[in-house]
């Protein structure tokens, strides 16, 4: 078994078209075709870092997810529940790039969500962490 315990996959902020609080009245398909985008984007970086740090032991069986957004600024709220929302297709090209058996509760939980400030690279950095 590989020594790695742990990824960190770093990620542009997701669309705002994925956060659940998102304005209605847009078409779906922009909706569906950001949600695409995100999964596939998020599965190859996934498999990228997987592929390179620790090929021999995935998929994980039971992991723990926790991320940390880098915002461009302070000027709005920010809500936990509905920044952790908007990575549902994040999780899901974790799934589809092998480094996780599946998102559902029993394989992956999630850890705390954090917020900082970074003007210049906003990002999210999600860490898997394999857990037993």
């Amino acid at each position: 078994m590989s020594e790695i315990q742990a990824i960190t996959i770093v990620l542009d902020l997701p669309p705002r078209l994925l956060s659940p609080n998102a304005q209605r009245g847009g078409h779906w398909r922009h909706k569906r075709d950001a949600i695409k985008k995100y999964r596939s984007y998020t599965c190859m970086m996934a498999r990228l870092k997987a592929l390179a740090k620790c090929p021999d032991s995935i998929p994980w069986n039971k992991a723990k997810a926790l991320a940390a957004f880098y915002w461009p600024d302070r000027t709005h709220r920010r809500d936990e529940l509905n920044a952790l929302a908007s990575l549902k297709s994040a999780f899901d090209g974790f799934v589809d790039a092998g480094l996780i058996v599946d998102d559902d509760s029993e394989h992956l939980t999630h850890g705390p969500t954090t917020f900082q400030v970074d003007a210049n690279y906003p990002r999210v950095e999600i860490t898997i962490k394999r857990m037993a």
